[in-house]
């Protein structure tokens, strides 16, 4: 399993664990660090942490993120325009970094005119196996160089045995300003579930109608994003 600093510099330090899950990692600058990331094989943890003189203690009890990178999931199908050729693809949701995320049109079809309403849009993970899901984290944030507005805030999540469902309810919401920028944990419940479908009502611009009925607006009022999602359970 690797760890590593963000926004620690150019350089994050990084070390691998040994067998027994023990890790050093030398020469970081004392000062409070956001994120301190473990991660590998599709287990995933990450909390802040102050380095101050001398050894810093940092304990991790990292869960399986059933979605995420290294775990043979992926997006089997999405709606709205597709911007994988410039790195913001729905794939982007699950690849296990908050830096990167899905972006997606906000108006109708492909259009990213929103002055005739909000869209809603969708995207279809087949997970490796079938998981009895047992929590979900998600953060809604803006990707790919746009603002806030752009940030998921209502939103369903459903789990099917197949592709193309029948589909059960597996959390649903809405999301603010608040929550964006972390993983925000969602109680869940759902068995023998093989595909995950996370579908966005809203964006965080507010009085869509209004706010972008001219055509301009906000990068909220031309698309919609997600910046990770991730899964957590058992198998059956």
């Amino acid at each position: 399993m690797t760890l590593a600093f963000h926004g620690s510099g150019a350089t994050n330090p990084t070390a691998v664990t040994d067998a027994q899950g023990d890790y050093s990692i030398t020469g970081v600058p004392q000062g409070t660090y956001a994120k301190l990331v473990a991660q590998g094989h599709g287990y995933l943890a990450r909390h802040g942490v102050a380095v101050g003189p001398g050894t810093t203690d940092a304990d991790f009890a990292p869960r399986f993120n059933w979605a995420g990178p290294g775990t043979g999931s992926w997006v089997v199908k999405a709606t709205g325009k597709d911007y994988s050729s410039i790195g913001c693809g729905p794939d982007e949701a699950i690849d296990g970094s908050q830096a990167t995320g899905w972006s997606t049109n906000a108006g109708r079809r492909r259009s990213t005119d929103g002055s005739n309403g909000f869209a809603a849009k969708h995207m279809v993970v087949q997970l490796d196996t079938a998981v009895d899901v047992t929590g979900l984290a998600v953060d809604p944030s803006s990707t790919c160089g746009d603002d806030p507005s752009s940030s998921t805030a209502g939103y369903t999540i459903e789990g099917s045995a197949n592709e193309d469902g029948p589909w059960t309810s597996l959390a649903d919401g809405t999301f603010t300003g608040a929550d964006n920028g972390r993983m925000n944990e969602l109680s869940a419940s759902g068995s023998d579930i093989r595909f995950i479908k996370f579908t966005i009502i809203s964006d965080q611009v507010p009085h869509f109608g209004s706010t972008c009925a001219g055509g301009g607006g906000p990068s909220g009022c031309h698309f919609v994003d997600l910046s990770e999602l991730q899964v957590f359970g058992t198998t059956p």
